[in-house]
């Protein structure tokens, strides 16, 4: 018997319940994977909410990111081998491949083969943060020497994935987080600088980093009422990614006001990792970075906290209360 995580409707941590049941086996374009280890990711918790993009359907798996060994191909299905390690990428359909289990079958379109030098930790960890940040750091702005980054929800698996490869790229991370006490933490990973936006004024603090110039380039995971802020902390002519959105409450959440004079010379626009995964030249070009960040030491992905399956609804709890400085892993 297989254990695996469901839910039956949308609600917080607690509608997640783990069931056993027997695994079907794959179909034409499928692979079956055991499981070694799961990343969780924030998008989860939306889904779980029905407050995401694509709405669960019941009943409903989830999880997205996971690294395991193909057990199973389904018929005419050879783009891997029984015995490979891969790693799941969030292409997958949720509701029926979700990756909250000890096995499941997945497309093999959203499989990559596993970086042989990485754990089974580390490798559920890498690749959806770090090709989140490749898409707006490499593939459309090709960060130069000396530019600013600023980094917002830095203490994320993606916030210190992208401090990473800026300061691989030799520009200048200014990373935010909610208060200061995660400051120490961020420099340590790498930050420049690091802007409490609880206890400090945003635009006052960039303008004064920048001296009064804006910062280059500004990565935003939060959304609503920080946004003009960052939108005015931005340089004429910068670019602005913004691809989450903490503080809106998803999809259906609160509105933003921006005056249209404050987007006059800013580029502003809203970014999705799936652009890069979903297209193979894109992928391509980000799965060859990747590997080599890796081999170089670039790039290293953060650990934060690790529990079993069983403890599910404890994780996604932990998730949501954002105490956690890198990513959190659920081994089965």
């Amino acid at each position: 018997m297989n254990k695996v995580v469901k839910f039956y409707k949308p609600g917080s941590a607690d509608v997640l319940k783990i069931e056993s049941e027997d695994i079907l086996p794959p179909r034409e374009g499928e692979a079956r994977i055991a499981i070694s280890a799961i990343g969780l990711n924030r998008f989860e918790i939306m889904f779980r909410e029905d407050n995401y993009a694509i709405s669960p359907e019941f009943p409903s798996r989830l999880g997205g990111e996971a690294v395991g060994i193909v057990e199973a191909l389904g018929p005419n299905t050879n783009t891997f081998q029984v015995g490979d390690r891969v790693t799941v990428l969030a292409t997958l359909p949720m509701s029926k491949s979700g990756v909250y289990a000890e096995r499941t079958n997945v497309p093999v379109t959203s499989l990559v083969r596993s970086v042989d030098s990485s754990t089974d930790v580390d490798e559920a960890a890498l690749w959806l943060s770090y090709i989140t940040v490749y898409g707006p750091f490499i593939e459309y702005s090709d960060i130069q020497p000396g530019q600013s980054v600023l980094i917002t929800a830095a203490s994320s698996s993606v916030g210190l994935a992208a401090i990473q490869v800026v300061k691989d790229r030799g520009g200048v991370a200014i990373a935010t987080t909610r208060t200061s006490a995660k400051r120490q933490a961020l420099l340590k990973a790498g930050a420049d600088q690091v802007i409490a936006t609880e206890e400090e004024d945003l635009l006052a603090r960039v303008q004064e980093m920048t001296k009064g110039n804006g910062v280059d380039i500004a990565f935003d995971a939060i959304g609503g009422k920080l946004l003009p802020a960052i939108v005015q902390a931005t340089a004429v002519g910068g670019r602005i990614y913004e691809y989450g959105f903490l503080d809106a409450g998803g999809v259906s959440g609160s509105k933003v006001d921006l005056p249209l004079m404050l987007l006059f010379s800013k580029m502003l626009g809203f970014y999705s990792v799936f652009e890069i995964m979903l297209n193979p030249a894109r992928m391509s070009r980000a799965e060859a970075w990747l590997r080599d960040a890796v081999r170089r030491g670039a790039v290293t992905p953060r650990i934060d906290k690790t529990f079993r399956l069983n403890e599910i609804v404890a994780a996604h709890q932990y998730m949501e209360s954002g105490q956690q400085l890198g990513k959190i892993v659920v081994l089965p």
